[in-house]
This record gives structure tokens, C-alpha cells and sequence, in this order.
């Protein structure tokens, strides 16, 4: 992936796994049974959409995560319907952030987040792997799926799931062309 804008909405991280990401996270959210808050709903959405975002190569990129986060300030990107408080928007960076490291790196990064209580935490590293477990069931897409990998009891439901979701024409379903 080059970088430019035909790259973001085609490439293997582009618009479509963006958007699979989106509808495994909708799934989640409405099914598993899962006691969300309203914030912790909109938090995985605004994980979904953004996650890839500063994304510059297809290949394995341990940064790109850093990069979302730091694109997303750095443009003033916010999406219209999200409402999360100033804490809130700093969970979901710390999320995105850390979504490309292993658990071990990541959860100890979260872990060692100053200005969060240990609940709140708790709370993130939720959030964290639920965000991984979503944006990990579109590696279907490469056969690269392993659901023992998977964090959450309902992810491991939903390989099958996310295989159907490649059938589909997401761009056509939504009635979008690409550019």
C-alpha cells in the first residue's frame, strides 16, 4: 500500500476490511451479551473506523496503530454521531494505539497508563481485546485466522461469520462506489 488515497479504499486494510471490522463490531455489540456501556459501544465504532487509518503498508507494521492516532490529532478527525468525553477519546487512542502489538506489549502499555484508575483499566484492556478480536476474525481474508487466538468467548463464534462477510459486496450492499 502506497499510501494514497486509491491504497486506503482498496488495499487489504482499506475500505472493505474497515468496514468488516465496522459489522463484526456491530455484531458484538447487539449479540453477545456483553454489558456495554454507551461509551464502551461508541468506542469500539470509532476503534472500527479508524484503527487503519495511518496505516502506510500492507505489510506487518507494529507502528501503524501510533500513526492512526497521531493522523486522527494531527487532522482534527472526529466522527459525526460519536460522543465520547476527553477520557473516553484517550481509551479509545490508547486501543488503537496498542492494537497492532502483541497482548503482553500491549496490555502492560495500558497497564502502565497514568491518569486511569485500575477499574478503568480493567475496563480498556476489555475493550483492547475485543477490538483485536474484531479487527483479527477479517484475517479470514488471507486464511490467516486462527479462532484459538481469539480473546473473547463470542468472537469464537463468529469465523463463520466473518468468511461470509468476504462473499459479500460490501461497497454494493452499501450502495458506494470506489473512486
Amino acid at each position: 500500500m502506497s499510501g494514497g488515497k486509491a491504497s486506503i479504499v482498496s488495499g487489504v486494510h482499506g475500505l472493505k476490511h474497515i468496514l468488516r471490522v465496522l459489522l463484526l463490531s456491530l455484531i458484538y455489540i447487539h449479540n453477545a451479551g456483553d454489558p456495554l456501556s454507551e461509551a464502551d459501544r461508541q468506542i469500539l465504532i470509532y476503534f472500527s473506523l479508524l484503527h487503519d487509518i495511518g496505516r502506510t503498508t500492507d505489510d506487518r507494521d507494529d507502528r501503524h496503530g501510533e500513526q492512526s492516532v497521531v493522523l486522527t490529532s494531527k487532522k482534527g478527525i472526529r466522527l459525526r454521531g460519536i460522543r465520547l468525553s476527553r477520557k473516553e477519546y484517550r481509551i479509545a487512542e490508547l486501543v488503537i494505539t496498542h492494537h497492532c502489538h502483541d497482548d503482553i506489549t500491549g496490555v502492560a502499555a495500558i497497564m502502565s497508563e497514568p491518569g486511569l484508575s485500575r477499574k478503568e483499566k480493567e475496563r480498556v484492556i476489555h475493550l483492547y481485546y475485543i477490538c483485536k478480536d474484531m479487527d483479527g476474525l477479517d484475517r479470514v481474508r488471507f486464511n490467516g485466522l486462527d479462532y484459538r487466538m481469539l480473546r473473547t468467548a463470542y468472537a469464537k463464534r463468529l469465523p463463520l461469520v466473518a468468511g461470509c462477510l468476504l462473499e459479500e459486496d460490501i461497497l454494493a450492499a452499501l450502495d458506494m462506489e470506489i473512486p
